[in-house]
């Protein structure tokens, strides 16, 4: 087999898709100063001296906005320079939006991302909480409707920025005794860009270091939403119109029928949720990339594996032939011994199967 010759021309980031190259970019190219904001130009402030994974997200994702893009970003602590900024993140002492003032350090500031959420926010939350659609709307490698962002708000959210919220706070994951170091995730890797102990310190190679912690950090924003985009807003489609559905595959409108299987079981929990329909959905009937077509028991509860109802109870662990026999349904292939999993050569019988269930 012939090798393809390595283009050793590229540069580390041609590896990434051009969405993490455009994000990256944006990172890159902000003009960061120390102390001092050029005459004539417009700023946005942070803090002078080590950085963290917050700081450089909030102000990467600023930089998005057409309001900022064309802003320096000002590093410095010096309160009359903090002053003269448009926005200034991660210092102050202030929160207060209509001023542009976006720190999370001063006694008393408890802000949540809203009412649902725990964790406090840091500087990238305050952000992301205030700009947070325009932001995605920015970036999204295709239009994006009103009920579209405000679902991505949420998740992007949950799915990223809430961590660098908590770890920036130092709030812990989860309680109990971890079992192994974590040490690869974002804000580690962005802490490894400071000026080490044994390295000879500039002021500008803090500011080229805070740099590449803008465009690590707003890469990976961008590919996080593009999967979003690109992935899970199609599948939450297929199960909103699955469920829409419902009443033209049972009329206990307990089973949902998808032609085409896709990651279901989270958006179908949060869209029950949405329509007040909690607890309706007993088993989702998909079909698999190999033909057959699978029944999935729905689960009680998010991240619990009991199940509101288990399939064919008589007939858990049996496969085939035996299978059909016990419950009379031809081209079975199997139930799974918990019950939270069958499979049918043919959509007809994979609906029974499911009916038989209820």
């Amino acid at each position: 087999m012939e090798l393809k010759r390595i283009n050793r021309n590229l540069s580390f980031f041609d590896i990434f898709p051009p969405h993490v190259q455009k994000a990256n970019a944006i990172g890159f190219s902000g003009e960061v100063f120390l102390d001092v904001i050029p005459e004539g130009r417009k700023a946005i402030g942070t803090h002078s001296g080590a950085f963290h994974s917050d700081d450089a997200l909030a102000v990467s994702m600023l930089r998005t906005l057409p309001a900022y893009q064309d802003h320096v970003v000002v590093r410095t602590r010096n309160a009359e320079l903090l002053d003269q900024c448009d926005i200034v993140v991660d210092v102050g002492g202030l929160y207060d939006y209509e001023k542009k003032r976006f720190d999370h350090h001063q006694k008393g500031f408890f802000e949540t991302f809203d009412a649902k959420h725990k964790t406090k926010l840091s500087s990238a939350g305050l952000v992301f909480k205030h700009f947070g659609k325009d932001i995605l709307a920015q970036l999204s490698p295709r239009p994006l409707s009103d009920e579209e962002l405000s679902v991505l708000h949420t998740r992007m959210y949950d799915n990223f920025v809430e961590e660098i919220d908590g770890v920036d706070n130092g709030i812990d994951p989860s309680t109990g005794e971890a079992n192994y170091a974590v040490t690869t995730t974002l804000s580690k890797r962005v802490k490894r860009l400071l000026i080490a102990w044994n390295e000879e310190y500039s002021a500008e190679l803090e500011q080229e270091r805070f740099r590449l912690a803008m465009g690590l950090m707003l890469g990976e924003f961008s590919e996080r939403l593009h999967s979003q985009v690109t992935l899970v807003l199609p599948a939450r489609e297929l199960v909103e119109k699955a469920l829409d559905e419902a009443a033209q595959v049972h009329p206990s409108q307990s089973i949902i029928l998808m032609e085409k299987g896709c990651p279901f079981m989270e958006h179908l929990l949060e869209i029950e949720k949405e329509r007040g329909i909690e607890g309706r959905t007993l088993f989702a009937v998909t079909r698999g990339d190999d033909g057959n077509w699978r029944i999935r028991g729905i689960n009680a509860q998010p991240g619990s594996f009991a199940l509101r109802k288990q399939l064919l109870p008589k007939c858990l662990g049996l496969r085939d032939e035996e299978l059909s026999k016990a419950c009379g349904i031809p081209d079975c292939v199997f139930v799974h011994n918990s019950g939270f999993l069958g499979i049918n050569k043919t959509k007809e019988g994979a609906m029974a199967m499911a009916v038989q269930s209820l």
